[in-house]
Protein backbone atom coordinates (compact mmCIF):
# COMPACT_ATOMS: atom_id res chain seq x y z
CA UNK A 1 0.00 0.00 0.00
CA UNK A 2 3.12 2.63 0.57
CA UNK A 3 4.30 2.04 -3.11
CA UNK A 4 0.07 2.99 -4.25
CA UNK A 5 0.06 5.85 -1.84
CA UNK A 6 3.31 7.30 -3.14
CA UNK A 7 2.54 6.45 -6.89
CA UNK A 8 -0.71 8.63 -6.33
CA UNK A 9 0.58 11.35 -4.22
CA UNK A 10 3.34 11.97 -6.88
CA UNK A 11 0.68 12.20 -9.51
CA UNK A 12 -1.46 14.32 -7.82
CA UNK A 13 -4.25 11.67 -7.21
CA UNK A 14 -5.92 9.64 -3.54
CA UNK A 15 -6.78 6.72 -2.30
CA UNK A 16 -10.08 5.74 -0.46
CA UNK A 17 -11.33 2.77 0.91
CA UNK A 18 -14.65 1.88 2.29
CA UNK A 19 -15.04 -1.75 4.57
CA UNK A 20 -18.60 -3.46 4.95
CA UNK A 21 -18.14 -6.03 7.50
CA UNK A 22 -19.47 -9.04 5.81
CA UNK A 23 -19.74 -7.41 2.40
CA UNK A 24 -16.13 -6.70 1.60
CA UNK A 25 -13.80 -3.78 1.01
CA UNK A 26 -14.07 -1.11 -1.85
CA UNK A 27 -10.65 -0.03 -3.04
CA UNK A 28 -11.02 3.43 -5.27
CA UNK A 29 -7.97 5.18 -6.74
CA UNK A 30 -8.34 8.37 -8.49
CA UNK A 31 -6.34 10.32 -10.78
CA UNK A 32 -6.62 13.97 -12.49
CA UNK A 33 -7.25 14.15 -16.08
CA UNK A 34 -4.52 15.18 -18.33
CA UNK A 35 -5.94 18.39 -20.41
CA UNK A 36 -6.57 17.27 -24.16
CA UNK A 37 -3.76 18.14 -26.71
CA UNK A 38 -2.59 16.44 -30.01
CA UNK A 39 -0.36 14.20 -27.78
CA UNK A 40 -2.64 12.96 -25.79
CA UNK A 41 -5.69 12.23 -28.21
CA UNK A 42 -5.09 8.92 -29.51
Amino acid sequence: MSISYNIMKDFKGSLSFDVEEGVGTTFRAALPAAPLTKETIL
